[in-house]
């Protein structure tokens, strides 16, 4: 359920426990992201997702307090976060609903993940990590990106509509 007492949004941004809860789940998908490896490193690239998925798993152990920060209104927008507010606000929950709540904290990440990623890591970023990582040139990146333009306007290879 959406969280409609600003007293309880003002807590969500001033209580430590919380940015606590939420750095823990930015660090397990920190480590879950950045340790998955490419072995033997696949013919194809990775889909743009998954690369963006790499990348702020690189960033996150020397920015975590920034995205913590960054995201709190997406954990706020997720009803999960609603729902258990008030044990979220509290520093002083039983191990087993401290458990509970971590898995549910970084459940709520897993789900907002792909759109604050979309906003934070732009395309030549991307583009960037497959040049680095000899996936692509970069003229065969500009081609890739022209490709993928085409197909999200309904568009086939020599620009007739599908």
């Amino acid at each position: 359920m959406p969280i409609t007492d600003p007293k309880l949004v003002d807590g969500y941004y001033r209580v430590p426990m919380v940015k606590t809860r939420n750095r823990n789940a930015f660090i397990g998908f920190s480590g879950y992201w950045g340790n998955l490896t490419f072995d033997p490193p696949p013919a194809e690239p990775p889909d743009d997702e998954h690369i963006r998925y790499i990348i702020i798993a690189g960033r996150i152990p020397t920015n975590v307090d920034n995205y913590v920060n960054q995201t709190m209104v997406y954990f706020l927008q997720d009803p999960g976060t609603g729902d258990n507010i008030r044990q979220l606000l509290s520093e002083y929950n039983p191990d087993t609903d401290e458990t509970a709540l971590g898995a549910g904290v970084r459940a709520v990440l897993d789900a907002f993940a792909p759109r604050w990623l979309q906003a934070e890591i732009p395309d030549q970023q991307v583009d960037q990590w497959l040049v680095d990582h000899g996936f692509v040139t970069q003229e065969e990146v500009r081609a890739l990106r022209a490709e993928r333009k085409a197909k999200l306007r309904g568009e086939g290879t020599d620009g007739e509509r599908t």
